[in-house]
């Protein structure tokens, strides 16, 4: 889930798994081992669990692959501790909002080591991000562990969604009913209360940490002040303020200052579906380890239903093998998939702090630096970028416009999404003229995305001559959303009754055959890109293991021969040396591998055992 300023509509799904196309996987005719059979059952028996049994068992699933992988992800957490050593102390600046379930993790404060840290009055230093403060785990876990469950302690007004963030939401906070409780919250958040109160209050500027203070506190609120369209509302929130009694939590009244700081912490800290205390503990890493879900209200919250309301929450899991002692990351970006230029200059916009201009910048992360690196090479160079001197945009331009037209063609499909959603069987055999216009355009403009998308998949390889750039990826998980689009599509309007005007918005046999095709060569080149970055236990990764498995089913069924004539890019071997074609034989045996991993991912992540968590929860908190 996106962290930062820009509040967009909240569309993550309550399945991470949310694939294209329904999961009615045939029965495979092979054979399963006993060995398999029985890994099979005990994960269906865990399923059925509480996540709390289910995060100690999940690590003995893994088979002899990933128990190697584990060996050498471990390798790489410099950070970490033997089992051993002893943890840091923990913090809990919020003992007053216990969260819905908490994992094998623990919030401390990190240590820099060019700085040292003092019990006086002045706080921490901000050289590391968020105060100094992270998440750590507290014993060796595996991917797929449930880490937190929390619920917001604030959510968006609609006044907000869609918009970049400004004063609107501050009011919103001083309208909530807990308005009281909601600013001293986020009193503890970064920057906190203390920490802006000495910013304003310095009188000498020697200090080793005055830099940053300048740069992440003074300077932020200084820009936000600038916004001379908000006075009024500044001073409606003030008044509201007074009249409501609402103070400090040394009982001052909130001044100018305390609005912007309050603002400042909403930039910092929030993500798309609202303010979490805890998740906004976790830090940000190009290669996270955490994934964040936040699942979308049901249509009943629009209404005061209190009950509801109380019980929106969100979960944070791992996506691979964690060391003891090691941080617990997410990225703060959505999309993932970006140019390091656009990466380092949105982080420096939002959040104020660095990433650095390439790969010095992963030394002693838990990056694997080399695949990382050759993910972002243009032209076998990778290119310089600034996090505030837009000149270099120049430099980075080709990227630039990969991801200009990316975003372009990313809002067209969510627009037609949005569209064809509105339609019901019905609408297609209208004889209402506007309808049909509407129906007819986007059709015809689902069609071009479909072929646009393909284009630029093959374009940006070029531009960037780099077959691996992370761009690559985005480019080919919009060409699978456009394909699924159409099959989705045809799909709906086959359950209708056929007629010729139905036909004329649907793909024919031959169509589907071909853009199926299509679909199974990105979602094979795209799965070998994720794992580069992703890992093999990533929801991402069991998508795409989930969307080649379906459309090889397709094809076997419907067009076994332009199956064979594709080129082979999965798992099994022996293909044909000379057109790198395979057998009936090995598409059938990838198929089933896929459905295999789609499944085995699928486990580390239940849905069933959150929903008991949150219900259990839900019961003890009314009573």
């Amino acid at each position: 889930e996106k962290k930062g300023n820009e509040i967009m509509n909240d569309d993550d799904n309550d399945d991470p798994f949310a694939c294209f196309g329904g999961d009615d996987d045939d029965e495979s005719e092979e054979e399963e081992s006993e060995g398999e059979e029985q890994n099979m059952n005990e994960m269906e028996q865990k399923r059925r669990l509480l996540m709390e049994n289910a995060n100690l068992k999940n690590s003995k699933q893994q088979d002899d692959n990933n128990d190697q992988k584990n060996e050498e992800d471990a390798v790489k957490h410099d950070a970490s501790m033997d089992n051993n050593s002893p943890l840091p102390p923990s913090l809990d600046p919020w003992p007053s909002r216990p969260t819905l379930y908490r994992g094998p993790m623990a919030a401390i404060e990190l240590v820099s080591s060019t700085v040292t840290t003092t019990t006086s009055a002045k706080p921490l230093s901000c050289k590391i991000v968020g105060g100094e403060r992270g998440c750590i785990a507290t014993q060796d876990i595996p991917a797929g562990t449930l880490l937190l469950i929390e619920e917001p302690i604030f959510t968006w007004p609609i006044e907000q969604i869609g918009k970049p963030l400004d004063l609107t939401s501050v009011y919103g906070i001083v309208m909530n009913e807990n308005a009281q409780s909601i600013v001293l919250d986020l009193e503890s958040l970064h920057p906190t209360k203390v920490q802006v109160d000495y910013a304003f209050s310095r009188t000498n500027n020697n200090d080793d940490d005055d830099e940053i203070i300048q740069i992440q506190i003074i300077d932020m609120i200084k820009m936000l002040q600038q916004d001379e369209g908000e006075k009024e509302l500044l001073a409606n929130i003030l008044s509201t303020a007074t009249k409501k009694k609402i103070t400090n939590s040394n009982q001052t009244p909130l001044t100018s200052t305390d609005i912007y700081r309050i603002l400042l912490t909403l930039r910092y800290n929030g993500f798309t579906s609202g303010i979490y205390l805890n998740f906004a503990m976790f830090n940000h890493d190009d290669s996270p380890n955490c994934i964040k879900y936040s699942p979308p209200p049901p249509p009943q919250l629009s209404t005061t239903n209190k009950e509801e309301k109380e019980f929106l929450y969100s979960e944070v899991r791992t996506t691979q093998f964690v060391k003891r002692g090691a941080n617990l990351t997410l990225h703060y970006l959505e999309p993932r998939e970006v140019s390091h230029c656009t990466k380092r200059r949105h982080l420096w916009d939002q959040h104020r702090f660095d990433i650095g201009d390439g790969k010095n910048s992963r030394k002693g992360s838990d990056v694997d630096v080399d695949a990382m690196y050759d993910l972002e090479l243009v032209n076998g160079i990778f290119p310089p970028s600034s996090s505030f001197n837009k000149k270099d945009d120049d430099v980075d331009r080709p990227t630039l416009q990969v991801e200009n037209t990316l975003s372009e063609l990313e809002d067209l499909r969510q627009e037609l999404q949005n569209r064809f959603n509105v339609f019901t069987p019905k609408d297609y055999d209208s004889n209402n003229e506007e309808t049909v216009k509407v129906i007819s355009q986007s059709w015809e403009y689902a069609k071009a995305l479909e072929l646009s998308a393909d284009e630029l998949c093959h374009t940006t390889i070029e531009k960037l001559s780099n077959p691996n750039h992370i761009l690559v990826a985005r480019c080919l998980r919009l060409h699978l959303e456009a394909c699924d689009l159409l099959i989705q599509r045809t799909k709906t309007k086959m359950t209708s009754t056929a007629t010729a005007k139905t036909s004329e918005f649907s793909l024919t046999e031959s169509q589907q055959i071909n853009v199926m095709c299509k679909f199974l060569s990105s979602a094979q080149t795209i799965l070998q890109l994720q794992q580069r970055y992703l890992g093999n236990d990533h929801p991402d990764i069991a998508r795409s293991h989930h969307d080649i498995s379906q459309s090889i089913q397709y094809l076997l069924s419907k067009s076994p021969k332009q199956l064979l004539k594709l080129k082979f890019s999965g798992m099994a071997t022996a293909t044909n040396a000379r057109t790198k074609t395979a057998t009936f034989e090995q598409w059938s045996k990838e198929e089933y591998q896929c459905r295999k991993e789609y499944e085995r991912i699928s486990a580390l992540y239940p849905r069933k055992d959150v929903e008991q968590i949150v219900k259990e929860a839900k019961e003890k908190k009314l009573g």
